[in-house]
C-alpha cells in the first residue's frame, strides 16, 4: 500500500476508535424520552411552537405525541384542512422530533351522538378515510413533504387510533353501558384502521389507544370481546402515580395480558405517565393523593420512573417509550383539567413559557440512557 494510503487509513481507524457514534452510547431505542404537547401552548403562535420543539430536543426529549382532533382538521364534511397539523409537523421534523398523533376528537359531523364532545364515530369509514387523508398528506410520499422541500424530511410512521375509550368521556356510550358493551365497535374501529394504514402506508405502526385505570383488565376485555389479536403493533398505557414501582407493577399486568393473547414480543408505550406536582396548590380528594407531589418531588419522579422503564421496564416487560404528560401547563387554579395543570415540564399561560425543575430533571436522565 502507498505510505500516504496507508497513513490515510491509519488516521481514519483511529478516529472510529477514539469517537464512538452517539447510537453505541445508547442504551434504550430512539424515541424513547418522549412528551405530551398538548393544551394552551399547542394553539400558540406557531414561531412559539417552533422554538418550544427546540426546547424539547435541548431537554433530551425524542419524541413528542399530540392531539390531531379530527374536528380541527374536517370540521365539515367534504372539507380537509391542514393548517394546525402542518405547523406542528413542521416543528418537529425541523428539530428532529419523531411525532407521534393520537387521532380522536370527532366532529359533530362525523359522531354516533351530535351532542357529545366524545362520542365515537357514527361510520368506521370516515375515520378510516380521515386516516388515508392524513398518510397522503404526512406519510412517506406526503404531500407535505414536497410542498416543504427546505423541511427535513421525517414521515409520520406511527399512528394512535383514538384515546382511553375505556372512560365514557373519550368513547361516549348510551347512560350505564359499560366497556364491555362498547369493546366491539373500538374493535371493529381499530381492525379497520390498520387495513387502512397498511395499505397506504406498509412501513406504518397502529398504536393502541391508550388504556387507564384498570388498563389490564380493558385490554383483556378488548381481546375478549373487541377481537384485536393481531390488530395492533404497539400497546398503550397511560398511568398515573408518585410511585414509579405503580407503572411497573401496571405494564407487569398488561405484559400477562399480552402473552395469553398471543402477543408476546408487542411492545408497550406510556403514552402518558405523570405525577403533577399540585400538593399544596389546590384541594386534593384523598382517592387522588397517590397521583400529585411538589415541584421537588415531581423532579425526583421524572429521574425515578425514565430509570425504572430503561432498565427494569426495558428488559423484563417491553417497555420501550415513555411520555411524560405534559411538556407545559398553565399552574393555575380553575382549570378544567384540575390537578393535571400542575404536570408541565414548562409553563405557559399565554405569555413566554418558563422552566419547572423537573426539566433539569428530564434533561440528566435522558443524557445517561439516550446519549
Amino acid at each position: 500500500m502507498p505510505r500516504r494510503l496507508l497513513i490515510a487509513a491509519c488516521l481514519l481507524a483511529m478516529s472510529l476508535a477514539a469517537a464512538p457514534t452517539a447510537d453505541a452510547a445508547r442504551k434504550v431505542p430512539r424515541g424513547f424520552f418522549g412528551t405530551v404537547f398538548d393544551g394552551p401552548i399547542k394553539s400558540a403562535a406557531p414561531t412559539l411552537i417552533d422554538g418550544e420543539f427546540g426546547r424539547m430536543s435541548s431537554a433530551g426529549v425524542e419524541s413528542a405525541r399530540t392531539n390531531f382532533a379530527w374536528g380541527d382538521i374536517q370540521p365539515v364534511r367534504g372539507t380537509t384542512t391542514f393548517v394546525k397539523t402542518d405547523v406542528l409537523v413542521g416543528a418537529a421534523a425541523e428539530h428532529g422530533q419523531i411525532l407521534l398523533p393520537v387521532v380522536t376528537s370527532a366532529p359533530p359531523w362525523a359522531r354516533k351522538y351530535p351532542g357529545k364532545t366524545g362520542s365515537p364515530p357514527k361510520r368506521v369509514s370516515d375515520y378510516t378515510a380521515l386516516l388515508r387523508a392524513l398518510v397522503s398528506r404526512y406519510g412517506p410520499k406526503g404531500s407535505f413533504w414536497t410542498e416543504n422541500a427546505t423541511v427535513p424530511k421525517r414521515p409520520i410512521r406511527q399512528w394512535q387510533i383514538w384515546n382511553e375509550p375505556n372512560l365514557p368521556y373519550q368513547w361516549a356510550r348510551p347512560k350505564g353501558q359499560g366497556f364491555k358493551k362498547i369493546a366491539p365497535a373500538y374493535g371493529k374501529l381499530l381492525k379497520a384502521s390498520r387495513k387502512t394504514l397498511k395499505k397506504a402506508d406498509r412501513g406504518s405502526k397502529v398504536v393502541l389507544a391508550a388504556l387507564t385505570n384498570f388498563s389490564w383488565e380493558d385490554l383483556a376485555t378488548l381481546y375478549s370481546r373487541g377481537h384485536i389479536k393481531g390488530a395492533f403493533d404497539v400497546a398503550a398505557i397511560n398511568a398515573y402515580s408518585n410511585r414509579p414501582s405503580d407503572y411497573l407493577k401496571i405494564a407487569g399486568a398488561v405484559r400477562k395480558v399480552l402473552r395469553r393473547n398471543g402477543a408476546r414480543k408487542v411492545p408497550i408505550w406510556f403514552t402518558e405517565f405523570t405525577a403533577p406536582a399540585a400538593k399544596g396548590r389546590i384541594r386534593i380528594p384523598s382517592y387522588q393523593r397517590r397521583f400529585v407531589t411538589t415541584d421537588a418531588q415531581m423532579a425526583k419522579v421524572v429521574k425515578a420512573a425514565y430509570k425504572a422503564f430503561a432498565t427494569k421496564g426495558r428488559r423484563s416487560l417491553g417497555i420501550e417509550r415513555a411520555y411524560w404528560y405534559t411538556w407545559a401547563s398553565t399552574y393555575q387554579k380553575g382549570h378544567p383539567l384540575g390537578f393535571f395543570e400542575f404536570a408541565g415540564l414548562r409553563r405557559f399561560t399565554g405569555a413566554a413559557p418558563s422552566d419547572r425543575p423537573a426539566v433539569s430533571a428530564y434533561r440528566q436522565i435522558a443524557r445517561k440512557y439516550a446519549g
